[in-house]
């Protein structure tokens, strides 16, 4: 292991402000992180290599890191809704986060969330959100002209 050795010669603030530098690099020369975040001294400098699929592991992907999930009921006044993974009726239960464009509750956006909806979601520091934002919308009934 490759350790940096201490200014000794030169301006008093300037060794100061060097040495804490060279404290701080072999402090992380020394770091052997775990089995999700490495710390490797290279020519470069300090890497810190982050193994993706540890960081998720046990959450079964789909490409692009998204999870179907099926609406366990209609939507309602809110902005949540309880869902299964991957399964319908007998996946595991999640409770999904949905962005909505205009604000308001699901059961006034499009499209109208039913029970056993095929959804997509991603989990994000351990809140599960619906791709893509919801949008609002009004019902209405129309006239058709004579």
């Amino acid at each position: 292991m490759f350790t940096l050795e201490r200014f000794t010669k030169g301006n008093p603030e300037t060794l100061r402000k060097l040495n804490a530098i060279v404290n701080a690099v072999n402090k992380l020369n020394v770091m052997t992180g775990d089995q999700i975040i490495k710390v490797l001294r290279t020519s470069s400098g300090i890497v810190l290599n982050v193994d993706k699929d540890a960081l998720v592991a046990g959450i079964p992907k789909t490409t692009g890191g998204d999870r179907k999930a099926f609406c366990k009921t209609d939507a309602g006044a809110a902005t949540t809704l309880t869902c299964f993974l991957d399964t319908d009726t007998t996946g595991e239960e999640v409770e999904v986060q949905f962005t909505i464009a205009g604000g308001g509750n699901l059961e006034d956006c499009i499209p109208r969330l039913t029970d056993g909806l095929l959804i997509f979601v991603e989990n994000f520091g351990g809140t599960w959100y619906h791709k893509p934002p919801m949008q609002k919308s009004k019902d209405c009934v129309c006239e058709v002209p004579a």
